[in-house]
């Protein structure tokens, strides 16, 4: 193999000594291999046709990537365009990650910060295809230019100190959303505060509601935990006695949001923990109480109706450790099986109150699946196998797991995902749902696993239990909406725009 020769001018050595400002040139030659490496992935021949700086990656193993990094001085955007390019034809067979190549060349530019020095880096498969033939890039002359972002921002500045750090601290593990109380017996008996000592006006709640923290490091979120405003009933004497109580608004450990795509709810599965954490704190400082304001009573849209949404999902089943191939796990985890039986059950999986007569509701489910052929699974709501359309309520086509060689085929990857997402009419309060995997015409065998079953539904705007959220989408833009609650006597409305709303 001849060894790869690349020229790198003064020009280029000016980008890897001083951060990038305005426009720069970088400038690179391609020594490629003369034969391409052969190698198997599951019983798939694959080719790699490389250089000395090549990359490569799972997803696409028989791709190579070129990367360069490059500092800046500022956050912002970094745009690439070719000023000279040249090509030469070569022999490259036909592979699956021939979907990631095409007539031009695909330059991927990422801004990072490492401490509070920025960085560039640039990426792209210096390969392209042309119809059937390949072509692959033996020199080539990019222009780099940077734009600073003026309003660009990371996270600033991190705390000195924990708002942990004075008072009397106690953790408290919460498992489900809503309004929750504490009593007197609780505090006193189960949380272990001294409770008849304490001004009342000092207690306190931190918390950041529910969900996961970010994967990226950088990614906005607060500092440190939040305080809550909560109620304190009775604390006006400066004492904490038997009948008081504490009353404050929690996330569980999987908070629901506003799908602005679709204006669904969507729920976000934590896969670490059942419980979401708040801290009571005593003794630092006042702190902040819920305000009590009055009803709009002149509101210009009504609603009498709100949107509820509930989820199946069982977290059993890691592939990572069912594939002998892999080590580890993955964040993916699922439930029900489906290989040998194709079909199940769930009578009354979801319930909804006074749900709207004859209303439309948004169901939505998703599976993993391993098949050598497409597949699709179908949904039944209540023995109705069709959709708001009249058509059957039927995942999209989930691509099959394999790739056809000439006369042989290969498994490509351990599993694909399909996603279902229909409208169904629904006119009972209980909903059965029945999921059917059937085997795919022209596969021998196949095998799913369940991850969610999703459900956004219309309700009467009628009081049921002791507490209940609602919601309409419809109110997003009014200016003011006057929600007509029905069988509500004596009731505790908490509303605002962010459960962790210090305002």
């Amino acid at each position: 193999m001849r060894e790869i020769k690349i020229t790198l001018l003064p020009l280029l050595l000016l980008l890897t000594l001083s951060p990038l400002e305005g426009q720069i040139t970088l400038r690179q030659t391609f020594d490629w291999s003369e034969e391409p490496r052969t190698f198997e992935i599951d019983d798939l021949k694959w080719e790699r046709w490389s250089f000395p700086e090549a990359t490569f990656n799972e997803r696409t193993p028989g791709l190579p990537y070129f990367h360069h990094r490059f500092p800046l001085n500022s956050p912002g955007e970094v745009k690439v365009s070719v000023t000279n390019v040249t090509y030469e034809a070569f022999d490259k067979g036909t592979s699956l990650d021939d979907d990631q190549i095409g007539e031009r060349l695909n330059f991927e530019v990422k801004v990072e910060r490492d401490r509070n020095r920025y960085k560039g880096k640039l990426s792209f498969v210096p390969i392209v295809k042309r119809g059937q033939r390949y072509e692959r890039v033996t020199s080539i002359e990019l222009a780099l230019t940077h734009t600073p972002t003026t309003n660009f921002s990371y996270r600033g500045p991190q705390p000195t100190s924990s708002v942990l750090s004075n008072g009397q601290v106690f953790k408290m593990a919460i498992s489900e959303e809503g309004i929750h109380k504490l009593s007197y017996g609780f505090l006193k008996d189960e949380l272990k505060v001294d409770i008849d000592q304490i001004d009342p006006k000092s207690i306190q709640i931190f918390g950041n509601g529910g969900g996961l923290v970010p994967l990226y490091v950088e990614a906005e979120r607060e500092a440190d935990l939040v305080e809550n405003r909560i109620i304190v009933s009775g604390e006006a004497d400066g004492r904490f006695n038997e009948n008081d109580y504490v009353l404050f608004y929690a996330e569980g450990a999987n908070p629901w949001s506003l799908d602005t795509t679709d204006l669904t709810f969507k729920q976000e599965q934590h896969i670490y923990d059942v419980n979401n954490y708040y801290y009571l704190v005593v003794g630092a400082s006042n702190g902040l109480r819920v305000e009590d304001r009055s009803s709009i009573t002149d509101a210009s849209f009504p609603v009498t109706t709100f949107h509820d949404f509930a989820r199946f999902e069982e977290e059993e089943v890691n592939l990572f450790k069912v594939w002998e191939k892999t080590t580890g796990s993955n964040r993916d985890w699922f439930g029900d099986y489906f290989k040998n039986a194709r079909e199940k059950d769930y009578p009354n999986l979801f319930t909804f109150p006074n749900i709207v007569a004859n209303s439309t509701a948004d169901i939505k489910a998703r599976m993993a699946v391993r098949s050598p052929v497409n597949a699709s699974f179908t949904l039944a709501v209540n023995q109705n196998t069709s959709n708001t359309d009249g058509e059957d309520i039927v995942s999209e086509t989930i691509r099959g797991t394999t790739i056809t060689i000439g006369e042989s085929f290969y498994f490509y990857n351990y599993v694909n995902f399909g996603i279902l997402n229909q409208k169904v009419s629904v006119n009972e309060d209980q909903l059965d749902i029945k999921l059917d995997f059937p085997q795919p015409a022209g596969a021998s065998e196949s095998e799913g696993w369940l991850d969610y079953i999703q459900v956004n539904a219309e309700r009467e705007l009628i009081m049921t239990d002791q507490q209940m959220r609602f919601q309409h989408t419809a109110t997003i833009g009014q200016e003011s909406s006057l929600f007509q609650m029905r069988q509500a006597n004596s009731c505790l409305l908490y509303t605002s725009p962010s459960p962790r709303d210090r305002g």
